[in-house]
């Protein structure tokens, strides 16, 4: 079962800057990840917590990978569950452009939950922490979402 979080925004805490497209042509790898959120306590002997989840996109193959927590019931025993799937082109060239859209942020915010997308390069990896942060970053997640579980 998927958790989606509640988002709350506070006007105070920082969210990591971005001045140009991360999302270049070097670009190997793209390592997505998804944490917290407004959820409840996972039962004992959970290996995870709800909305704990990670995808990669292989670039040069178009291959989506991906870890994501999941429970058979509310409140039950939650564990990773593993997946890959090869995305249809245009299902691919839509992630590709919303990574592309990713922008720079507003202002100060601060969420329930905790995103991070890391670009590795051939030349080096771009880190944004606090991704919930940035416009646009709601298009990718709701973009592999059509994808992955």
């Amino acid at each position: 079962m998927r958790l989606f979080s509640i988002v709350g925004f506070i006007a105070a805490a920082g969210c990591a800057t971005q001045t140009s497209d991360p999302f270049t042509s070097d670009t190997q790898t793209v390592v997505m990840a998804r944490r917290g959120g407004f959820a409840p306590t996972p039962a004992a002997g959970s290996t995870c917590a709800p909305m704990d989840e990670t995808y990669t996109l292989v670039v040069a193959t178009g291959q989506l990978s991906w870890q994501v927590c999941t429970s058979a019931t509310l409140g039950g025993v939650y564990k990773f569950q593993p997946g890959s799937a090869t995305p249809s082109a245009s299902a691919l060239s839509s992630l590709e452009e919303s990574l592309h859209g990713l922008g720079a942020p507003a202002g100060p915010c601060a969420a329930d939950i905790a995103d991070k997308i890391v670009f590795h390069t051939t030349t080096g990896d771009t880190t944004i922490t606090s991704a919930q942060c940035i416009p646009g970053e709601m298009a990718v997640f709701t973009v592999i979402h059509t994808i992955a579980p």
